[in-house]
């Protein structure tokens, strides 16, 4: 097995990433199906219902993404086997070598997404108001690291799971 890419191993040589700056550019993410075929033909919110029909719509507020361009197509099929080289990085960690990275190949589709209408974007989602935007969140082994996340209209995060006793964003069936 070759050794996983270095150009995606956090760096403490490598700059801070300002958001705004990146909204010139586009993420990539890896999805098992090919999505393409269902952005064609439904609109977004029917895409939560008919692409996710078992995901609370919670789990779409917070999602990971990658920096195209660093992180292209033929890293979309590295999965890290190490989980702990998956948590957050920040440059007062000590440099990893490709060779303490072990992982596996898993089959994917690209899903490419533009960092502009994501950054700060403005939404209407069950009658409430929100935004959409992103932050870098370099992990040990992918510096390319973005997280997607929503907030409300005061500026809170909405988390990935509802805090106890917190009304859940999907309706009951």
């Amino acid at each position: 097995m070759e050794l996983y890419p270095a150009i995606l191993i956090s760096n403490r040589s490598y700059p801070d990433l300002d958001e705004k700056a990146i909204s010139f550019f586009y993420f990539i993410r890896r999805t098992k199906e090919d999505i393409y075929p269902f952005l064609k033909k439904y609109k977004p919110l029917e895409l939560i219902d008919k692409i996710l029909p078992n995901t609370t719509k919670r789990d779409v507020f917070v999602l990971s993404v990658s920096l195209y361009g660093y992180f292209d197509e033929k890293h979309i099929v590295l999965n890290v086997s190490d989980n702990n080289l998956n948590q957050l990085w920040n440059r007062s960690m000590s440099n990893v070598s490709p060779e303490q990275i072990t992982y596996t190949i898993e089959s994917g589709h690209p899903l490419f997404l533009s960092a502009k209408k994501l950054y700060e974007y403005p939404f209407s989602f069950d009658n409430e108001n929100y935004y959409l935007s992103y932050w870098h969140k370099p992990t040990i082994a992918n510096y390319w690291h973005f997280q997607l996340f929503t907030c409300d209209i005061e500026g809170q995060h909405l988390p990935r799971e509802p805090r106890p006793g917190e009304k859940e964003t999907k309706t009951e069936e």
